[in-house]
């Protein structure tokens, strides 16, 4: 259970690490005249149409088979999931708290809750969009800068960046700007991977 724990107690600081910026700001700026709900998006969505079931499902395919492309060429580096290897059903608890709301729940109200729709107040949706998404991209990279060549960690910033880019599109495009579809992609990819890590699906070795 001290995994289980140690994951909530994580999830909870990471809860809090990535949403006081923007509970502060909407206290300043947007408190009179809105909830908090409403200014991050945190909300149902428009509706449940089809393109959204199919893109959430593609996303969701896409960043867990590229994830597990850039472990294969990562081979040997550690990751968020590496701490779930080996433990199989034993690790299900804390893999559930991990991935729902471990990083997922946080990333998506500070990144495409909070950055994505303040940016929008300044600039094109395409352009805001293109913005949360390289700087969600660097700062799943930059752990890595001192870590892995350059190359490795490049690959990390783009996979990642391109991700973001598609969570802001399905979030805003598809689904009338609530971050609940991003939330459930994100962690049903975070899942996926703890859950493969857990009862190792993979067998990661060196590419070369």
């Amino acid at each position: 259970m001290g995994l289980f724990f140690s994951e909530v107690v994580g999830a909870l600081i990471q809860l809090l690490i990535f949403s006081l910026l923007p509970f502060l700001l909407w206290a300043i700026l947007a408190r009179t005249h809105t909830s908090f709900r409403s200014w991050i998006g945190l909300h149902a969505p428009a509706r449940i149409s089809a393109p959204l079931v199919a893109w959430s499902f593609l996303i969701v395919v896409a960043t867990f088979a590229l994830g597990v492309g850039i472990q294969w060429l990562l081979a040997g580096a550690p990751v968020a999931a590496s701490k779930f290897a080996g433990l199989g059903y034993a690790a299900l608890p804390a893999i559930l708290v991990f991935a729902v709301f471990g990083t997922a729940f946080g990333e998506e109200i500070f990144f495409r809750g909070f950055l994505l729709k303040r940016f929008q107040t300044l600039m094109t949706f395409q352009r805001a969009n293109v913005l949360q998404g390289v700087l969600f991209g660097l700062i799943h990279g930059i752990m890595f800068f001192t870590m892995l060549p350059f190359f490795s960690t490049l690959l990390i910033v783009v996979f990642t960046g391109a991700i973001g880019w598609s969570l802001g599109m399905v979030n805003e495009r598809l689904a009338g700007g609530s971050i609940l579809p991003s939330w459930f992609i994100h962690a049903s990819a975070n899942l996926l991977a703890g859950l493969a890590m857990a009862f190792e699906l993979f067998t990661v070795t060196p590419a070369a």
